[in-house]
């Protein structure tokens, strides 16, 4: 790197992301992240004739509802995690936070896996909860990859299909785990494990990439660690208003019909009157609904987006769930024949639509964008309570209560209960929303974009008045560093100079400011810097502020070249040997407390570039160390020359 007679040099532009081979792997990376999560969470609905029978031919047994607690001990720790599973992630770290999630789900499968070939169901609960712990919270950790890496469009089109690609999992799990099943019930639930594995190893890699990528480029670390995540207070949940509460029951009971019934269909389509199915084949019905909604869940998101109605949306899709749980109860009980995969269908249709509307009905509920994220884990952490509690208490219920030719009648007629409740509420909520909420879950489509922009501009707003806050309160602090001709510092404030007496030096006001090479920089004006008015933007370092030029360089804040030094030749010999001896121990003083932290900032800052090269860094730090001597000393000497 060469240095110009001005200081000045050509500076690259700040690093950008490019979607290049390294991005792909990383997007299948963050893809295959919770593959095996999703394909080992209905493994005990998949194959629990299966699970009963190798339980049976070591002499032991295992109940139906201990099979259906697999369920709940899953969902038990998801109640607390979903609202601070994110807070977890931000005080230990993402990328600790998405192994530590990653090894939890592994070590849970292999527990399981081994707890079902020693025929232990304790040690396979055991498992059930250790998979519990990770596995929300890693989906959560997969959200912070795919908004870390991805921006505008792309983020857009990441998000959708990594989604996809997690229901996937849980699609191809009813499908191919009762097939596996048939050769071998270990195999199966051993099989899970594998492709846990696979997704451990995609964690692997994953890391390492973000990693050296930070680590190459660290304005993007620094960046991606400004994002911080919402942090939960129990005094938030008074600002919820009552919609909210209205929705979230209107979510636990419409996931009832569709996380609950998997726990429960294969056996229903079994046993059912007229529908004497094999495992596999009534497994694999019960991956309909998943693949339906993998493949219409996109298209229906863009139809309620450009319809709006979210409302009618979610009436429409209890109305769907309704239908189709009434229609396998009228199979069950042996009132007509007709193919499970039609009523499956649409049920998965229902299951599309609700899933798209429900959770963006949170957006014109919530007033404060603030407390969105917040809504969204408190009804995550409901939804979770529901899951916990439906199939313990229907398992309980059926075990003991229920005659033996009614107990599959029963699991069937429970949902379409609970659907027929989502409807009231809905119907309630359509009502309540007109009155309370200026009916703003049934806002059309035009008057959707003017609600959403409405409160990204009040969020803005209140974004700016906590920044003008801050410049506020750090103006005493900008005015002392400006009158030295420094760019203001934020988090940690530089070391103040000796106190010495002498007024600020004119030249101050008036000189003009010459660049010293840096990758970051700041350009301003004498004047600005005269009234303490700075305009920078975030700075990789809290000392350093920068800004993009028109040229796209970027500029370390300047330092002043000091003006000509001149004395009169009536001067006393006595006071210019005074005021030597004071500058000398000034400039002393001034590189132990000011001049080596600059060094050591900027030395840690080169790290930043692509290309370093010591030898240029030598001189640039000795220019550096002479024009803030020169600076200092002349700053001394004129004002002592001028309170003598």
């Amino acid at each position: 790197m060469k240095i110009s007679s001005n200081s000045e040099e050509t500076i690259q532009p700040l690093p950008q992301r490019s979607v290049d081979s390294k991005s792909k792997v990383i997007f299948f990376c963050i893809c295959f992240l919770t593959f095996g999560s999703y394909w080992i969470f209905d493994t005990p609905g998949a194959i629990p004739t299966s699970i009963q029978k190798h339980f049976e031919d070591g002499g032991t047994t295992i109940s139906e509802l201990e099979i259906l607690s697999f369920y709940s001990i899953y969902s038990l720790p998801n109640i607390f995690l979903a609202i601070f599973g994110r807070d977890i992630c931000e005080r230990i770290g993402l990328r600790k936070s998405t192994f530590i999630f990653s090894l939890l789900i592994c070590c849970g499968q292999t527990l399981f896996a081994y707890g079902i070939d020693s025929r232990s169901w304790i040690m396979a609960f055991i498992g059930r909860f250790l998979y519990g712990l990770g596995g929300e919270t890693l989906a959560s950790a997969q959200t912070s990859f795919i908004f870390k890496w991805f921006k505008g469009h792309n983020l857009a089109i990441a998000f959708a299909i990594v989604v996809s690609f997690a229901r996937l999992g849980n699609t191809l799990n009813f499908f191919f785990t009762p097939k596996l099943s048939e050769t071998s019930t270990v195999l199966s639930i051993w099989t899970g494990f594998y492709i846990c594995l696979f997704s451990l190893f995609s964690c692997f890699v994953l890391l390492i990439i973000d990693y050296n990528e930070d680590k190459a480029n660290p304005y993007f670390a620094i960046n991606s660690s400004k994002n911080k995540l919402f942090m939960f207070k129990f005094s938030d949940i008074k600002k919820l208003p009552a919609l909210f509460w209205l929705l979230s029951l209107i979510c636990v009971l419409f996931y009832a019909g569709i996380f609950s019934f998997n726990a429960f269909g294969s056996k229903v389509l079994q046993h059912g009157k007229h529908m004497k199915f094999d495992e596999p084949t009534a497994s694999s019905f019960l991956g309909v609904p998943n693949a339906i909604c993998v493949v219409l869940s996109p298209l229906f998101g863009e139809i309620t987006k450009g319809t709006g109605r979210t409302i009618i949306f979610i009436i429409l899709s209890t109305i769907m769930l309704i239908s189709s749980m009434y229609a396998l109860f009228a199979l069950t009980s042996g009132e007509y024949e007709l193919n499970p995969a039609i009523i499956l269908v649409w049920h998965g249709i229902g299951y599309a639509i609700g899933s798209c509307s429900i959770w963006s009905g949170l957006s014109f509920i919530i007033d404060d964008i603030e407390y969105l994220p917040f809504a969204f884990a408190l009804m995550a952490s409901i939804q979770n309570l529901g899951m916990t509690l439906f199939p313990f208490l229907i398992g309980f219920i059926k075990s003991n209560y229920i005659q033996e030719h009614e107990r599959y009648d029963f699991p069937i007629l429970f949902f379409c209960i609970c659907e027929t409740i989502a409807f009231i509420l809905a119907l309630l909520l359509f009502y309540l929303d007109h009155k309370w909420n200026n009916g703003k879950l049934n806002s059309s489509a035009a008057r959707v974009k003017e609600i959403l922009l409405s409160k990204q501009k009040r969020y803005q707003r209140h974004q700016d008045d906590q920044v003008s806050t801050t410049t506020t309160t750090t103006t005493s602090s900008t005015k002392s560093n400006s009158s030295l001709g420094c760019s203001p510092s934020s988090s940690p404030p530089l070391p103040p100079p000796p106190q010495l007496s002498y007024s600020s030096p004119s030249f101050l006001l008036s000189s003009s400011f010459s660049t010293v090479s840096s990758p970051y920089t700041t350009s301003y004006s004498s004047s600005d810097n005269a009234a303490g008015n700075m305009n920078s933007s975030h700075s990789p370092h809290p000392w350093m502020t920068y800004q993009n030029n028109s040229q796209g360089g970027h500029h370390l804040n300047s330092l002043p070249h000091p003006p000509a030094l001149s004395l009169s030749s009536s001067t006393p010999n006595n006071l210019i040997a005074t005021i030597q001896n004071v500058c000398t121990s000034f400039i002393d003083q001034a590189k132990k407390e000011l001049i080596c932290p600059i060094a050591q900032l900027l030395t840690s800052s080169s790290s930043c570039r692509n290309n370093n090269n010591n030898d240029d860094e030598v001189v640039r730090l000795s220019l550096i160390e002479d024009n803030l001597i020169k600076f200092l000393c002349s700053s001394a000497i004129s004002s002592s020359s001028s309170s003598s």
